[in-house]
């Protein structure tokens, strides 16, 4: 499944949050919410084109418009389903969707650039790959037309009036001097702009200066992301009147770490359990969502090894999948569906959920599909991409069995 965002032009907010960004859901919960629908409704339509202002296609640094329409999935916030998509070289076109069902959608267009139209250097953002999108719901017999107003790159776009400290530290709460920082500001239309790039000085805080406070995050993500070595841990919006805010980020736990004792929800059973109350047994825990397209591959390949290893191994390794889908009636159909039945399953969720909840939270998960090899003492030995991991799962679980 793919999404406007996620393979047109934001290529470094694609590339931090990988499998995060975008939520696309898998065709079978699209028809088992659509077989659950009562009635006909009658069909509506939408009507998309960009306002390029008194600009003529020799002005404008893209050669084409590609135009997505996204149906949300019913009581989700952020899983939707691509339905239709359309390009079009003609810059004061509009296309037209029609036949579609009265519901939430959202719309979006990306750009493709001229051949001539190369990224600025340094800041790897092509000004030709423009980038807009909308959240909508559309009416029984409507057609509703959406017009995304075209705005040239602007490298200082995060520029303002408003004072950041942003404080790192390790996961004992240490400040983390020392580590590679990268702060940026997804600009909503282009990518991320750098805001500060450098290191962590040895208080463990960075002050920007003269930035802004102009909201401008996709979907559940804030304005301002914040990276270490490249990897994503975290991100926020300046809100309010205050000129000068704080934020404080954690680096995400890493090898010979302690693994925090969270609690997640049992699917079968709906009960709670506490990742402690598995000290003592080898754990395996890998956090995943239906919306994910990469964690489908891993949990196929997770539920095989359950299959095959999970006599030999016995009590001595607990292998967990952990969901981080916004309900655990969502997560529970798609494990049915998919067959996974050779694994225990847990659900993130709480009063906060999905990459909010607290589970998530406390392992600062950056994305999907993440996974955790922990020991028998409750150190963490390995984090990474079960889907890239150069070394496989079983050899590293038998690595430590053979260890103790």
């Amino acid at each position: 499944m793919t999404r406007g965002p996620v393979d047109g032009p934001a290529a470094e907010v694609r590339g931090e949050l990988g499998g995060s960004l975008g939520h696309a859901v898998a065709e079978d919960h699209l028809d088992a919410a659509l077989d659950q629908s009562e009635g006909v409704p009658r069909p509506a339509g939408i009507e998309l084109s960009v306002d390029v202002g008194s600009m003529t296609a020799n002005d404008l640094p893209y050669k084409s418009a590609t135009f997505s329409v996204l149906w949300r999935l019913p009581g989700t916030e952020e899983t939707y389903y691509m339905v239709a998509r359309d390009t079009t070289d003609d810059v004061r076109h509009s296309l037209q969707f029609t036949d579609l069902a009265p519901a939430t959608y959202m719309v979006d267009v990306h750009t493709t650039p001229k051949p001539g139209v190369q990224p600025i250097a340094k800041l790897q953002i092509n000004p030709g790959a423009f980038f807009d999108s909308r959240v909508l719901k559309l009416q029984p017999g409507k057609t509703t037309a959406v017009r995304f107003e075209y705005t040239p790159f602007n490298p200082a776009a995060f520029r303002g009036e408003r004072t950041v400290f942003v404080r790192i530290r390790r996961p004992d709460r240490l400040p983390a001097r020392g580590e590679k920082l990268k702060i940026a500001y997804f600009d909503g239309h282009y990518g991320l702009v750098p805001v500060f790039d450098g290191i962590v000085p040895d208080s463990g805080e960075v002050k920007l200066t003269s930035v802004t406070e102009r909201v401008t995050g996709f979907l559940s993500r804030g304005s301002y992301w914040v990276s270490i070595d490249g990897r994503h841990i975290g991100d926020f919006d300046l809100s309010g009147d205050e000129k000068t805010q704080r934020f404080d980020f954690l680096i995400p736990l890493g090898e010979s770490d302690a693994a925090p004792d969270v609690e997640f929800v049992e699917m079968a059973t709906g009960t709670i359990a506490r990742l402690g109350h598995l000290r003592g047994k080898i754990v395996f825990l890998e956090f995943w969502a239906t919306w994910c397209g990469p964690c489908q591959s891993a949990m196929d390949k997770f539920n095989t090894l359950a299959a095959e290893r999970r006599d030999q191994w016995g009590n001595r390794v607990a292998l967990v999948a952990l969901s981080v889908d916004d309900s655990i009636e969502l997560a529970d159909l798609h494990v049915k569906q998919r067959g996974w039945t050779a694994l225990q399953h847990f659900w993130s969720g709480g009063k906060m959920k999905g990459t909010q909840s607290p589970a998530a939270r406390s392992f600062v998960m950056d994305r999907v599909p993440i996974a955790f090899l922990i020991d028998s003492n409750g150190k963490i030995v390995w984090r990474g991409n079960p889907v890239t991991d150069d070394q496989s799962v079983r050899a590293r679980i038998e690595k430590l069995l053979s260890d103790k």
